[in-house]
């Protein structure tokens, strides 16, 4: 599987509450304080798990569509509902346990992971994945 292991309810609670804070917003606030948009961007972040930076990127970017994709249903459930706080945003979820992805390749000016949890074959595969959707 290319994507990290499926998380239960309690994982993706812990993860949304320690790991979120403490480690993956090293690499996510890197990546916020780097990235470079135009007027508009379409992003894809696969392997997105609850959801983080996404939220984050919609509020410092006008415009912004986020599809975020994860083999995890209780991750992508967590990540539903904080969207769905902020009322009608263009922040999707999606479910996908394998690749090539259901997208529409070449539609994304953006794709990216944070910090994935996979082998190093599985690894090649996601960021071969990403080169194809941005």
């Amino acid at each position: 599987m290319v994507f990290s292991e499926k998380l239960t309810p309690a994982d993706a609670a812990i993860l949304e509450t320690f790991v979120v804070p403490r480690y993956l917003s090293l690499f996510g606030d890197l990546m916020l304080e780097m990235i470079l948009v135009g007027e508009s961007a379409r992003m894809a972040h696969l392997g997105c798990r609850t959801g983080y930076p996404d939220l984050k990127l919609y509020e410092r970017i006008d415009g912004v569509d986020i599809v975020g994709i994860d083999s995890s249903l209780p991750a992508l459930e967590l990540a539903r509902n904080k969207a769905a706080v902020l009322g009608d945003v263009a922040v999707e979820y999606r479910f996908a346990e394998e690749l090539p992805l259901e997208l529409e390749g070449g539609n994304f000016t953006h794709a990216y992971a944070i910090h994935p949890i996979s082998g190093p074959q599985d690894r090649a595969l996601l960021f071969g994945e990403i080169r194809a959707n941005d």
